[in-house]
């Protein structure tokens, strides 16, 4: 059962909401949740959550909310604060991109057509794999060995023998972006493949999936085997633990909690019988957990 909000609260949420520059009732509502169940101090349990709410991206301060340790253990608490931080959301209509927000997000709200998530799926790879440019100020991509040893260009792709290129080789930024559409469209049709396998329809979780395929490829999950087997048992949050123990984690630490995050809302939503539909609620693109 809810807590009730005592007046107390209110006041405390009142000038909470004075810092984070906020006036609106939605928003104050929030606040006054927050205190109530976790108490004044609740911005240091969850420092990026608060970060996020400062850069006025509640959207994302959900995510982050829902990663957290209290929202495993207190899912119904953790779950009425996100929704309200969700409503919120939608009603400022922020976006993170239009404001010069460090972090993008998928969408203000959850996505709503394929088109939309597939456009926010590409700008997350640019974003997450980044590029190797020629430092004389040409703005050509220079070829280069990633971590792995790997021979890539562009916006992570890696050159096959098709591509006819070799370390130190430049391409245009046309090439580059034309590279990024061929790619993202083949780790976007697995993603849908999956999702069907895993039955959930989703566009921000199979957004989440594409993102593993396109840094993984389309067989990742031939490889992570039980964090796969998991999530086809429709156990999301073992399967977010188990990716978190693997060489994976170790590699790229900061992609394995994107796909941890999405995993443990999506946990969340089928803990609190919230059916995955088309317009869902997750999100993966996050500043890291709390």
């Amino acid at each position: 059962m809810s807590k009730t909000v005592t007046p107390a609260n209110l006041e405390a949420a009142k000038k909470q909401a004075v810092v984070l520059k906020v006036t609106d009732p939605d928003a104050i509502a929030v606040l006054a949740k927050l205190i109530q169940f976790r108490g004044e101090n609740w911005a240091s349990e969850f420092p990026n959550t608060y970060k996020r709410m400062k850069e006025g991206d509640w959207r994302q301060a959900s995510v982050n909310l829902a990663a957290s340790k209290w929202a495993t253990n207190n899912p119904n608490d953790s779950q009425e604060v996100q929704d309200l931080m969700r409503a919120y959301a939608r009603k400022s209509g922020f976006n993170a991109s239009a404001s010069g927000s460090k972090y993008p997000t998928w969408c203000p709200s959850a996505c709503n057509s394929v088109e939309e998530a597939r456009e926010k799926f590409i700008k997350h790879v640019k974003y997450q794999e980044g590029t190797n440019m020629a430092k004389d100020g040409t703005n050509l991509h220079v070829v280069y060995a990633d971590f792995r040893g790997k021979i890539t260009v562009g916006y992570g792709h890696q050159v096959t023998p098709d591509d006819k290129l070799k370390l130190g080789d430049r391409i245009s930024e046309g090439r580059a972006l034309q590279l990024l559409h061929e790619d993202t469209a083949e780790a976007w049709t697995a993603a849908e493949r999956q999702a069907r396998q895993l039955k959930i329809n989703n566009l921000d979780f199979t957004a989440a999936l594409a993102s593993v395929n396109y840094q993984l490829g389309t067989g990742w999950n031939t490889i992570h085997k039980q964090t796969w087997d998991l999530m086809r048992q429709g156990k999301f949050r073992e399967a977010a633990i188990e990716a978190q123990d693997s060489n994976w984690n170790d590699q790229t630490p900061r992609r394995v909690e994107d796909f941890r995050i999405a995993l443990t809302q999506l946990a969340n939503d089928v803990q609190n019988h919230k059916q995955p539909s088309a317009q869902g609620t997750l999100a993966i693109l996050t500043p890291g957990p709390n």
